[in-house]
């Protein structure tokens, strides 16, 4: 199951800011829908709901898939706030080793 966090979005159009849901987690094997727009790369689309404007802006979020056993990190350096880069990376790393032994 996907898991959703909320976070601010800047406009790169009009310079709005605004609230947006975004994917923390993506389980690509229980949520086919959703990884058909990772694949495409649409769930970093947004539209500016001031302008109108469509932009594509990335975030930080994990990719599991539960059959092939693997898991994809995003890092792009966004990280939550008082949390650093490392302690958020082994963080997730140990969140998935408890939870999926077995997994890459």
């Amino acid at each position: 199951m996907a898991i959703k966090k909320t976070r601010v979005q800047t406009c790169p159009e009009c310079g709005a800011f605004f609230d947006t849901e975004i994917y923390a987690v993506v389980n690509g094997t229980l949520d086919h829908e959703i990884c058909k727009e990772v694949m495409r790369g649409r769930i970093f689309d947004f539209t500016c709901p001031i302008c109108n404007h469509r932009f594509r802006s990335s975030y930080s979020m994990a990719y599991r898939d539960m059959e092939k056993e693997y898991v994809i990190l995003l890092d792009i350096k966004d990280t939550e706030e008082g949390m650093s880069e490392e302690g958020f990376i082994k963080h997730q790393i140990e969140e998935t080793l408890e939870l999926f032994p077995t997994y890459r």
